[in-house]
């Protein structure tokens, strides 16, 4: 073989070596960023990571402890004895049929045999980009969907490198399986939850924001792939929002809002709309939810907790006052906080800003109880709330007043969770079981907010 082939021949396998090193070098400094990332991190990070979101969430290329809540058998009983088990039989719960009939598309089928399943196996795409790291997902399906994407500052990235283990999902799904059979009666099980809460929104002509932090994006979007997963109509709106003038700080304004619509096949005349709103630590000021939120809302959920440290609790609690002002005496047909979820550092109760031990993310060996909610609770007294939490054995029972706060705990459940983070120990590797337990709480909450106000 003449010399210059052999040189071209070493020239291709240098080239060859090089990319290899190079995106191996992508993804540690990948790793690297998200080992250090916290909820609460500087300017720089948001400002060179986050600000350009608005083009990217649909970009193709980019023990186990026992259980804490406790219910009594009669509690998801209003005062006319009417079950929520006993409603889904009168209301017509969704049966989506806007699915393709392809026979090739075997896990659309899975979806329309399925669709109405209170939990919804992996369908098969799902399955294949577990195992094979990869993202096959059918068109319109956003990447955020895949198994294994992950959010920081509201921006999604999918590296399947970093998530997709296939024991880590096998473990939490039995993990959320046994959680929704142990901490919740007869009645409360047994459907769709999220289908449910769609039929809420459609049938009131309710419009449902999510309003807070990355891990809050999380949840939003976590919300919408479910929805995919059950066959849904959806149209992501392309909205191009500009924080206030008079807002300087990055992060206490709204800076980005998403939205997406939801529609059923056989339903083409009414449209559910759900919001996010995408805004760190609110400044006093409350003038985002004067002119933003509460107008363009009917029920918000929200969270901003994971912007204020350990150290931080009086701040937090005096600012989340002034917050829940804001919203009171709205025409809000629900507030509800989704309390601010477990961080796995190696620290006391695994917050950031304690002493780190190690830079791993480790199961929670103190503090899991957490220190946030008995802080908003007293925020929504010092603002003249009433506090309701879904933990309530009364909670079915009394009608919800104007401006109480309804609480949804998540804390407690993600203690256990600490396998799924992706390198870092706050936001969590996707996957749809790791948000069931939240609307099973958020589609009783709506309930028990519409029976009060249309009884």
């Amino acid at each position: 073989m003449p010399l210059q082939s052999y040189k071209k021949i070493l020239i291709i396998i240098l080239a060859i070596t090089l990319f290899d090193v190079i995106i191996n070098l992508i993804l540690l400094r990948n790793v690297t960023i998200l080992k250090g990332y916290n909820a609460d991190d500087d300017q720089n990070y948001y400002t060179q990571i986050v600000l350009d979101d608005d083009n990217n969430d649909n970009n193709d290329n980019n023990t186990e402890h026992k259980a804490l809540i406790s219910k009594t058998e009669d509690d998801d009983t209003g005062t006319n004895g009417t079950s929520i088990l006993t409603m889904k039989k009168n209301h017509n719960l969704l049966s989506p049929n806007n699915l393709d009939t392809d026979p090739k598309h075997k896990d659309i089928q899975e979806a329309r045999q399925q669709s109405e399943l209170e939990i919804l196996p992996l369908l098969q795409w799902e399955r294949e980009s577990i195992a094979n790291r990869s993202c096959p997902r059918d068109k319109g399906i956003p990447e955020y969907c895949c198994p294994g994407s992950y959010s920081q500052g509201g921006r999604f990235f999918y590296f399947p490198h970093v998530c997709n283990k296939t024991e880590q999902y096998e473990r939490v799904e039995q993990y959320v399986v046994d959680y929704l059979k142990s901490n919740y009666t007869i009645d409360q099980q047994g459907m769709c939850d999220s289908c449910q809460i769609i039929e809420y929104l459609l049938q009131y002509n309710l419009t449902l924001s999510f309003v807070g932090d990355s891990v809050t994006r999380q949840t939003n979007a976590g919300f919408e792939c479910e929805l995919h997963r059950r066959g849904y109509q959806i149209q992501n709106m392309k909205i191009k929002w500009k924080k206030r003038k008079d807002c300087e700080s990055w992060r206490h304004c709204i800076g980005s809002k998403k939205q997406f619509k939801v529609q059923k096949a056989d339903d083409k005349d009414r449209v559910a709309v759900i919001n996010y709103y995408g805004v760190f630590r609110p400044d006093p000021s409350n003038l985002d939810l004067y002119q933003e939120v509460i107008p363009n809302s009917d029920i918000v959920i929200f969270d901003h907790g994971l912007h204020w440290r350990p150290q931080q609790k009086a701040g937090f609690t005096n600012d989340m006052s002034h917050y829940l002002q804001g919203y009171a005496n709205s025409s809000l047909t629900l507030l509800a906080w989704r309390e601010t979820s477990s961080q796995h550092f190696d620290s006391d109760g695994g917050h950031f800003g304690n002493t780190y031990t190690t830079g791993d993310c480790v199961p929670m060996k103190s503090g899991w109880k957490g220190y946030r909610m008995p802080l908003m609770r007293k925020a929504a007294q010092n603002a003249g709330m009433g506090w309701r939490s879904i933990n309530d054995n009364d909670f079915f029972e009394r009608p919800l007043e104007k401006n109480d706060l309804v609480f949804l705990p998540f804390r407690d459940y993600t203690v256990p969770i600490d396998y799924l983070h992706p390198g870092e120990c706050t936001h969590f590797c996707y996957t749809p079981y790791l948000w069931l337990p939240m609307w099973r709480n958020l589609r009783m909450a709506i309930h028990q907010a519409i029976k009060s106000k249309h009884s």
